[in-house]
């Protein structure tokens, strides 16, 4: 974990970064609200009518299950994501942004561009990944 000690980024262009984690955050949330707007209900019996699982097709009721469960997944992977820019902005904040959290070390500028909510640098990401 970063302690205080760990210097706030002057090399860094903040204000940039804030609006591209302000964009990702809002981006997000848009999908979250196209998917919650896609799903009436938790029952098949909510999407058409009381008696309209009686006589629909066991295939159609699987594909209508699956693309539920599918439709769920995606908002859980996008809550994850949301969670992520969230911390990053909140690292912003507190001057923390942009320092690895294992190591202590700034994260390149490039890194940053391509993943501005990432908590570790490169070296550290691959180790993380490896323990997994």
């Amino acid at each position: 974990m970063a302690n205080a000690a760990a210097k706030e980024r002057t090399d860094l262009d903040l204000d940039h970064f804030r609006q591209i984690l302000e964009q990702e955050r809002a981006r997000i949330l848009d999908q979250m609200r196209h998917i919650d707007s896609r799903d009436p209900g938790s029952d098949t019996a909510n999407e058409l009518d009381e008696l309209a699982d009686y006589d629909q097709h066991m295939a159609d009721q699987a594909t209508t299950t699956f693309l539920r469960e599918q439709d769920q997944a995606i908002y859980v992977g996008l809550r994850s994501e949301l969670d992520q820019v969230e911390a990053a902005a909140e690292r912003l904040e507190e001057g923390r942004f942009g320092i690895c959290e294992r190591c202590e070390q700034p994260i390149s500028p490039e890194r940053l561009e391509v993943l501005p909510f990432t908590r570790f640098c490169i070296e550290c990401a691959g180790d993380v990944e490896a323990r997994f």
